[in-house]
């Protein structure tokens, strides 16, 4: 061991040299967690981030930092008490287990395919009125679903699975139809999700699936079944919004989204993103596939460079031009023209309420200070700066140091042994040719020529890449889609920004007045990262510190939902701010995988930590009253593969979860719905003031607090019931003694109408599950 132990700290010793992108935090943090992996190395990568994330606040905020600041003896003691407190942290993640839940399917509703309940769905124009959804009567819409689907990020034919070496196939012959399903199977899948209360679909499509044969050409097979997919939906009183999906620009950049020509027209080789570590894919790695690799190819040349081009070419790449155009325009008016041409498409479609505006993109170089930073926050995967990932593309060989999780230091690594070049030649390097450096040449090694190229705007001033980069961005998508579908929404969603763990403030300058609403993401990242999950310890996003104790962890998820929701408050500039809809939310269904990578439910059929974690979500999700969609649904789910897209598994629906009753119950095949499919205020005639629901209780208890207000044509409060929570019907109170109040109990289709004269005073409703 402790040859090993030699080994790590000299290649630590390499990544502290001068130009390394480790920041100063890394360089303390990453030998002390290189050091417990290789003296515990019977414990997992995953129990080693999740010691080190415990002690984070020790180690940073604390005793720790002086030591290391002071030197000498104080400097050892520094190190010896971190790991000290570091192995507790592990001892503790790995048996501190989750407590059980009761899933016996008997205590559970079952719902038989014919019997199908008939949810009301949102029905007409969405509002957006302040912080608000409205629908056509006045009443407050709390929105509900899920993405359909994670699989749709990838081609029908040739088949798309990342994890198959030849799924890149012809990239202009592609077909996405059937995706999200076989048109055959959408009653049942949508059937599915109406009876679990999710009538409002964020519905992924991606620009390769319109766009793939080329510039202008658009696939109009798959627009017909997209048409088809959609008028299915409103057969089922589901209302979608369209989102334009996109991960690390391409599958060609080990992603998806955009088609494989836009790198061509820039002058990628892309053939050799790989080979030459300007991007990292699923299908040219091969199994088993780092878990949680692929957001690093943000951090990668090929990414970085089309997210520049694309939002801010005009500033930093003035020079690039393809076929005759500035390469911003290029690439903007070309994703924004297919936009367009499905807005055309659905136009008429009253159940299409909105259109996202693109799904998690990046800033790429811009606001980078210094070539010799990297722009992905944390040692993971291959960590490179930007530097780096030119010279790599320039066809050069460099040894990079790889991280086997965060901050784990595995090995240094040669990364372009054969001196590929990313690009067609080296004339087609676009950073070159804007001057930003230079290549090696016969002696003279690689130098960067202008290191803060991208640190400044078209002013001279400081970056703000929401304000100058994407507010233009989204006025011009939105005046496109408003041009063939003017009553639509635009979801506008903010930039990833991986060295900002909370959420930028939404753009003041973006146009739009009241038919724009704010679509963030959320996820609880320890779960995520780790495919773990313990209920006593959570990341505060603002101090970005753990927070153990259940209570406290609980607070904390709740506490950064709010952060979202303020997050929101600037967009547009409206005076009372604009609605929001968490766009992505949801948890790993592949939770403690063994050394096979199979998950422990998958074995067992025990899925309480999933159910768990979840709730611990959505309760956050109601303490904030937010709209959501849950990511995701993936009727292509297996336990080997997940959604078939880099080995990810988030899906509330998996055929390998069906068993024996698959034909007789609408509910099989869903996973963790103990916790997803919940009682709440689908249309709510007045101000929602409190939501809770007990999803872990024999009484189901839930909880609605609201102030009545008068509504349109006396349109009462709507209330989803589901049966699978209440097999038995329930008990209902309202705390309110008006002898004019209400309700209505319809729950063979999952609802209860509740009506009461407006009031200043609350009004609880509490539902309890009967008994027998």
């Amino acid at each position: 061991m402790s040859d090993d132990l030699g080994i790590s700290m000299g290649l630590y010793n390499t990544l502290s040299a001068e130009g390394s992108p480790l920041t100063e935090r890394d360089r303390m943090l990453v030998p002390i967690m290189t050091m417990l992996s290789l003296m515990l190395g019977n414990l997992s990568p995953e129990e080693m981030i999740g010691a080190g994330l415990l002690t984070t606040a020790f180690l940073v905020g604390t005793i720790s930092r002086q030591c290391f600041r002071s030197g000498g003896k104080l400097r050892l003691l520094g190190t010896g008490f971190a790991i000290a407190v570091a192995c507790a942290g592990i001892l503790s993640f790995e048996h501190l287990k989750v407590p059980s839940v009761d899933q016996r399917p008997e205590i559970y509703g079952k719902t038989p395919f014919e019997k199908r309940p008939k949810v009301p769905g949102v029905g007409g124009e969405l509002v957006c009125d302040g912080s608000s959804f409205l629908d056509d009567y006045g009443r407050t819409l709390m929105l509900r679903g899920v993405n359909l689907g994670g699989d749709s990020k990838i081609p029908v034919q040739p088949k798309g699975d990342t994890w198959r070496p030849d799924s890149f196939g012809d990239p202009e012959t592609v077909s996405f139809v059937g995706r999200p399903f076989p048109l055959e199977e959408a009653d049942e899948h949508l059937g599915r999700l109406r009876s679990w209360g999710f009538s409002f679909l964020r519905f992924i499509v991606t620009w390769e699936a319109i766009e793939h044969a080329g510039p202008g050409k658009y696939d109009a097979a798959y627009l017909d079944y997209l048409l088809a997919v959609i008028r299915k939906c409103a057969e089922h009183e589901i209302s979608v919004f369209i989102d334009p999906h996109q991960d690390v620009w391409s599958r060609w950049t080990g992603g998806d989204g955009a088609p494989r020509w836009t790198l061509d027209k820039i002058g990628f080789n892309v053939s050799n993103l790989h080979t030459s570590g300007a991007s990292v894919t699923h299908q040219e790695f091969g199994d088993p596939f780092p878990r949680m690799v692929w957001p690093t190819n943000y951090n990668r040349l090929a990414a970085a460079t089309m997210f520049t081009l694309f939002f801010a070419g005009d500033v930093y790449a003035p020079n690039t031009l393809v076929d005759g155009v500035p390469v911003q325009t290029f690439l903007q008016g070309h994703y924004i023209a297919a936009m367009r041409k499905v807005a055309q498409t659905l136009q008429n479609e009253t159940n299409v309420l909105g259109y996202d505006t693109l799904n998690e993109p990046s800033n790429g170089y811009v606001g980078l200070k210094s070539l010799n930073k990297a722009l992905f926050p944390a040692p993971m995967g291959w960590f490179m700066s930007a530097f780096d990932g030119m010279r790599l593309g320039s066809g050069e060989s460099l040894k990079v140091a790889r991280f086997s999780a965060p901050l784990i230091l595995h090995s240094m690594e040669t990364v372009n042994p054969d001196g590929i070049l990313a690009w067609k030649s080296q004339a087609h390097d676009v950073w070159q040719n804007e001057g930003v450096w230079q290549a090696a040449s016969g002696s003279e090694p690689a130098k960067v020529l202008r290191s803060d190229h991208f640190a400044l705007n078209a002013k001279g001033g400081p970056v703000n890449f929401m304000r100058d980069f994407m507010a233009p961005f989204f006025d011009r998508y939105r005046e496109a889609i408003h041009a063939e579908h003017p009553s639509a929404v635009i979801f506008a969603e903010g930039f990833i920004d991986p060295n900002k763990p909370e959420h930028d403030p939404a753009p003041v300058n973006m146009q739009g007045g009241p038919k724009v609403a704010w679509a963030p993401h959320f996820y609880d990242g320890l779960t995520l990262i780790l495919k773990r999950f313990r209920p006593w310890v959570a990341l505060d996003l603002h101090s970005e510190s753990p927070v153990l104790g259940e209570r406290a962890a609980s607070a904390a998820i709740s506490s950064n939902l709010a952060k979202v929701r303020k997050s929101g408050a600037s967009l547009a500039n409206q005076p009372r701010g604009a609605p929001i809809l968490v766009g992505e939310v949801g948890i790993p269904m592949d939770l403690d995988r063994d050394a096979d990578g199979v998950a422990e439910a998958y074995k067992t059929g025990d899925f309480s930590a999933q159910i768990r974690a979840l709730d611990r979500t959505m309760r956050a999700l109601e303490d904030n009253l937010f709209s959501f969609t849950l990511w995701n649904y993936a009727a292509a789910n297996s336990h080997k593969r997940g959604e078939l897209w880099n080995d990810e598994d988030l899906s509330l629906f998996s055929r390998d979860d069906q068993g024996s009753s698959a034909t007789e119950d609408l509910n099989s095949g869903g996973r963790a719905l103990q916790a997803a499919v919940r009682p709440y205020p689908m249309k709510t005639c007045g101000t929602p003031l409190r939501l809770h629901f007990d999803a872990l209780s024999a009484s189901r208890r839930f909880e609605f607090e609201f102030i009545p207000t008068k509504c349109k044509d006396g349109a009462p409060t709507v209330l989803f019931v589901p049966s699978y929570q209440y097999p038995n019907g329930v008990t209902f109170e309202s705390t309110s003694n008006n002898d004019a109040q209400e309700d209505n109990h319809d729950l063979a289709n999952n609802v209860i109408y509740f009506s009461h004269p407006p009031q200043d005073a609350p009004v609880t409703i509490i539902i309890e599950a009967n008994k027998t």
